[in-house]
């Protein structure tokens, strides 16, 4: 059965095809056959770079969702230009919480990539933002949510949702497991006042890293620690008073370590929600 609007001019594709090529092939019919070549010559290195975009692609990805996706930074630098626009695009598309960005937005991305450092970013239509991190690229729709403030009475247990953490307080006897000082922290309960409070960090903080020895800023320690600048935002920070316990999942503090003649522990243990 033949599709009768391929026999019209209505449409440009058509009007190309039963116009303007009858008459090149009537001046030349050797054009004609060579646009033919020309365009299958051209449809197989589409097909052969198609292919060098999905293998690439699939070794950068770090993580991906229906409204991020999350590129290794050190092999994406070194990527040529003209497969970077494609694998860019590949990846926008392949996301469905993406797309929309134009030609323009994957040049605004690459120059990001080019000269950008660590914690810049762009903006982009839809509420996307492109963020340059340490390691990575972070393509995002997601809202950037402020961190709440929570009480902590031990022994509890409380999701922060913003940083998609669990933190848990309990108290313990003496002689318990130190804890790797990310993801279990015990500590000197002696020494605090309750309830406790987590918190987002604020301007002008400061608290004295574990092992470190001395007083430093903790926007110091954030870079120091390479954590993106977003991700500071959502940092848990536990806190007795006015003084810094804890920069959950990263380091406690040396003033609330135990020693010698500490009496009460409270382990904190800090695990990814479900």
């Amino acid at each position: 059965m033949v599709d009768g609007s391929n026999l019209k001019e209505d449409y440009f594709r058509n009007w190309i095809r039963l116009s303007l090529m009858e008459k090149i092939k009537g001046k030349n019919p050797a054009v004609v056959r060579d646009i033919c070549r020309t365009a299958g010559i051209l449809r197989e290195e589409e097909q052969y770079l198609e292919l060098i975009v999905t293998k690439t692609l699939m070794r950068l990805i770090s993580r991906k969702s229906d409204s991020s996706i999350e590129l290794f930074l050190i092999p994406l630098e070194k990527i040529e230009t003209p497969i970077l626009r494609r694998v860019l695009r590949r990846a926008l598309d392949a996301t469905s919480g993406l797309r929309g960005i134009t030609f323009t937005h994957i040049e605004d991305i690459i120059n990001l990539l080019r000269k950008g450092r660590a914690g810049d970013s762009i903006n982009l239509p839809g509420e996307v933002r492109v963020v340059r991190e340490y390691s990575i690229l972070n393509i995002t729709s997601d809202k950037n949510l402020a961190l709440s403030e929570y009480d902590m009475q031990p022994p509890c247990e409380i999701k922060v949702k913003e940083a998609g953490l669990i933190l848990k307080a309990s108290f313990e006897e003496k002689g318990g497991d130190p804890g790797d000082g990310r993801t279990s922290v015990l500590l000197d309960a002696g020494r605090m006042t309750f309830p406790l409070k987590i918190r987002a960090r604020t301007a002008g903080d400061f608290f004295y890293p574990l092992g470190f020895g001395k007083k430093k800023k903790l926007q110091d320690f954030f870079v120091d620690e390479k954590i993106p600048r977003e991700e500071r935002a959502r940092t848990p920070i536990v806190v007795s008073g006015n003084d810094i316990i804890c920069v959950a999942g990263f380091r406690a503090d040396d003033r609330f370590k135990v020693t010698g003649q500490t009496e009460k522990l409270l382990r904190l243990n800090i695990s990814k929600a479900g």
